[in-house]
């Protein structure tokens, strides 16, 4: 039970390291001089990393029996831990981190769903985020449908039909 929730944990962090990386790095490297032509090079980016890193975690993990899903758990993380990788982005820009007002509580409010949306529009990776969450969730829907959401045990405690 405990490498199943360590998987699943390792999976989300995966998912979102992989996704906000590209934007993060730009961010850290272009500072002030952010352009429009950087909004289209992270759009291209995100997905990109996204994608590679699910085919190297599919290829390395195998096929073997049922497992989670590493595209939606990736794509849990992605959504979770964005806000958290906008706010270390636009550190050098004087905000994010770079106050002395960080606090615990801007990072619990980072872990809601539609902050980093919210987040995501202003920051410019809004559009690698909305395509890197459709190329996962369809990776879902290819090539993972057997694989589960929610433990076999959780299904029946909730009285659900599992597989």
């Amino acid at each position: 039970m405990l490498t199943r929730i360590l998987t699943i944990l390792a999976f989300m962090l995966i998912g979102g390291i992989a996704c906000w990386t590209p934007d993060v790095t730009l961010q850290l490297y272009r500072n002030y001089s952010f352009t429009g032509r950087d909004v289209l090079l992270v759009s291209v980016l995100m997905p990109t990393a996204v994608v590679g890193s699910y085919a190297l975690l599919v290829n390395l993990r195998g096929k073997i029996g049922r497992r989670p899903s590493l595209a939606l758990f990736m794509l849990l993380g992605m959504w979770l831990l964005g806000s958290t990788a906008m706010r270390i982005g636009a550190t050098a820009t004087g905000g994010g981190f770079s106050g002395g007002d960080a606090s615990v509580w801007y990072v619990i409010a980072g872990l809601l769903p539609p902050y980093t949306c919210i987040m995501a529009c202003y920051d410019g990776g809004i559009l690698g985020l909305l395509l890197s969450s459709a190329l996962l969730f369809m990776a879902h829907f290819f090539f993972e449908l057997d694989h589960w959401i929610f433990p076999r045990r959780f299904m029946v405690w909730l009285r659900l039909p599992a597989p």
